[in-house]
């Protein structure tokens, strides 16, 4: 700390801490020189925690340490995912793959109300993490219109848990150690007034997904005839049968971790949503509108069957070399809000959002107003800001598509969708809870 400014930034150390200085800080008020004579006192009492089950909150005894505070890195899975308080923490690596919500929400109490230092905390997370918080608070403003539509409807919390618990993107919550010797785990789906979006993509689908459009499209449209266009100009395919959607779900390789869509390969044919469409009876979800949104990028040949589309520009980040594509980045949206608007005549669409005033109409609100179900088909072409990067090949369209389904009675069992989700993907998507079933707060309560 004593050395000369420009000697003590030979040391690559040094010089990396002060670039982050500027980089990061340069709102903070504090200067190179004044930083770097606190340096060593600062660094000096700070040691590594291990903060875990046994050692626990022990780990980190405040109270032996009043006069000049504890300067630690606390290290921990499970222990710091349950909401532990870590007294002036300011800088958190969140680094795991949590998907279940309780574990997400636990874990974005990092920093609570910090007095005179706000301004230093800082939160690193994946792009991946950073998709599942924007899903989860999504989901959460959802919930609170869900609470509010209970009220009105004068239904009982009973009623609402159940929604809660069929809606197809709630993650499922039971605990590895309560699976015991459970093979498989189907749960109950409702599909009414709800809408999903393939927002992750394995890089390798590509080509099968583009196959699966192709065949879908074919089957509505004879190339070379004119494209019936919607009043917002997309090309629209109405009154498809339900059996070509479930075709083209079954051929479209899905990534896993887009939850609602995913349904295992060796249960494709007995499970999951194009074997319900096949077999629901459903008057309002025989006849399908199928629609390619129109992005801003220039005219091009779409799927190779002289299809003039204009593709979506979308910002793409690839969090594991490449094999995934995260469409939208934080946003985890591939369609542009209201979107779902199409299929509905423009005049239900105008009184939509004349009652909705002054706010924004969301797209369930379009879902609702729906007389058919909508497939929406995305050409996207990916961005990334590695401009080498080489995830597809050059000029190559990804595939997405999105649903948008009209509400229907979903009272009866059969118009629910039964998903059955093997061990492997149960052990990929369940909680790791360590406690016993005694411990849980339903049970002390």
């Amino acid at each position: 700390s004593m050395l000369p400014e420009a000697q003590a930034l030979k040391s690559s150390v040094l010089a990396d801490l002060k670039r982050t200085l500027d980089d990061d800080f340069a709102n903070c008020g504090y200067a190179w020189p004044e930083v770097q004579a606190l340096l060593h006192a600062a660094l000096a009492p700070i040691n590594v925690r291990s903060v875990n089950q046994r050692s626990g909150a022990a780990s980190l005894d405040y109270s032996k340490h009043e006069d000049n505070g504890l300067r630690v890195v606390a290290v921990g899975g499970n222990s710091l995912s349950r909401g532990l308080t870590l007294e002036g923490l300011c800088t958190s690596y969140f680094h795991r793959n949590a998907q279940a919500y309780d574990t997400l929400l636990q874990m974005g109490r990092w920093f609570g109300y910090r007095k005179g230092y706000g301004d230093l905390c800082r939160l690193w997370i994946t792009p991946d993490a950073q998709q599942w918080y924007a899903h989860v608070a999504l989901a959460s403003e959802e919930l609170r219109d869900e609470v509010k539509r209970m009220r009105r409807a004068d239904l009982t919390p009973k009623d609402f848990g159940l929604k809660v618990r069929s809606h197809p993107d709630s993650l499922i919550v039971t605990a590895r150690n309560k699976m015991r010797t459970a093979s498989t785990y189907v749960k109950q789906i409702s599909w009414s007034a709800e809408g999903a979006e393939t927002t992750k993509i394995r890089t390798r689908s590509n080509g099968a997904n583009v196959a699966a459009a192709q065949r879908l499209i074919r089957s509505a449209w004879t190339p070379g005839s004119v494209v019936p266009t919607s009043e917002w100009g997309s090309p629209i395919f109405r009154g498809v049968a339900k059996e070509e959607i479930a075709r083209f779900l079954d051929g479209f390789e899905v990534h896993p971790h887009n939850f609602a869509l995913f349904v295992p390969e060796d249960d494709r044919q007995s499970y999951g949503l194009a074997q319900f469409l096949r077999s629901t009876q459903e008057p309002k979800l025989q006849r399908w509108d199928v629609v390619i949104p129109q992005g801003s990028l220039n005219e091009t040949n779409f799927l190779d069957i002289g299809l003039k589309v204009r593709p979506l520009r979308r910002n793409v980040t690839t969090p594991d070399d490449g094999r995934t594509i995260l469409v939208s980045g934080s946003k985890a949206r591939v369609g542009s809000r209201g979107v779902e608007r199409e299929g509905i005549p423009k005049a239900e669409v105008d009184l939509l959002i004349e009652q909705a005033k002054p706010k924004n109409v969301s797209d369930k609100v379009f879902r609702a107003a729906r007389a058919r179900p909508l497939l929406l088909l995305y050409p996207v072409m990916p961005f990334h800001e590695d401009v080498a990067w080489t995830g597809l090949v050059e000029g190559d369209l990804l595939v997405a598509y999105g649903l948008s389904f009209p509400s229907f009675d979903d009272s009866a069992l059969s118009k629910k969708v039964p998903y059955r989700v093997n061990k492997t993907w149960l052990r990929d998507h369940s909680i790791e809870d360590d406690f016993d079933e005694e411990d849980d707060d339903d049970d002390a309560s």
